[in-house]
């Protein structure tokens, strides 16, 4: 949520953060916040980069089979995972967690770029599915998609020069054409909300005076316990 601040403060608005898996926040205008996607690797995280690298396998494998049309990806992909045959991927992907699946979004990335249809449709659907996030929240808190929101990226995929962030900005002209995209890179450690600030600033005062009240009570303390000794002294003497 600190990422949220850094791009639009207190102000309504859509975040969508995808690296290894995806997730977006949006901010309504009367301050609510929603959650979309961010369901993890095993049955969510779509358009991802673990996502993506999962799906690049499955493509891999239909156009071995011939279930699907031939294509490029499958020798830099073994290249990539060190695989010598086709075969060797289904240990390499029953041991692989979603940063090794992630690993594999530069082959298709390259292999998209030479102009493999494939590799490119995997991109024009990973583009679609966060399409979807964004769509999702612009109609739960914005009314619809065509009512003007913010919009902003963050994550290792979304940067400014990601093939995929350029097909998903293509793709939101037309699916949410109220999106307004924010273009400055969106820093999470930049956008700790003034309030967390002040926490950090008045927590030593808030120490010096639990402390301060502390030793207040230890001399009041010490001060009576004197004063009953004194006390005691007297009366004895007496």
């Amino acid at each position: 949520m600190i990422a949220m601040y850094d791009a639009f403060e207190d102000r309504p608005g859509i975040l969508l953060v995808v690296g290894t898996g995806s997730i977006a926040y949006g901010r309504s205008p009367a301050g609510e916040i929603v959650r979309c996607g961010g369901w993890g690797p095993t049955f969510g995280d779509e358009g991802s980069g673990g996502w993506i690298g999962r799906r690049a396998l499955s493509v891999v494998a239909a156009s071995s089979d011939g279930r699907e049309p031939p294509t490029a990806l499958l020798f830099p992909i073994l290249a990539a995972t060190q695989c010598e045959d086709i075969q060797d991927l289904i240990p390499w992907a029953a041991a692989a967690d979603a940063r090794a699946f992630a690993s594999l979004v530069p082959v298709v990335f390259s292999t998209a770029a030479a102009g493999d249809p494939r590799a490119n449709a995997l991109l024009t659907l990973a583009a679609e599915e966060l399409v979807l996030h964004i769509r999702a929240l612009a109609r739960q808190l914005f009314t619809d998609e065509r009512a003007a929101v913010g919009v902003a990226f963050s994550g290792g995929l979304m940067e400014r020069n990601s093939p995929l962030r350029k097909r998903l900005e293509q793709r939101l002209k037309s699916a949410v054409p109220g999106a307004q995209i924010r273009s400055e890179e969106v820093l999470p450690a930049r956008g700790v909300p003034p309030s967390h600030n002040d926490c950090r600033q008045t927590v030593p005062d808030q120490v010096r005076a639990r402390a301060r009240h502390v030793h207040q009570r230890i001399d009041a303390e010490n001060d009576r316990h004197a004063l009953e000794r004194q006390t005691e002294s007297r009366q004895s003497t007496g």
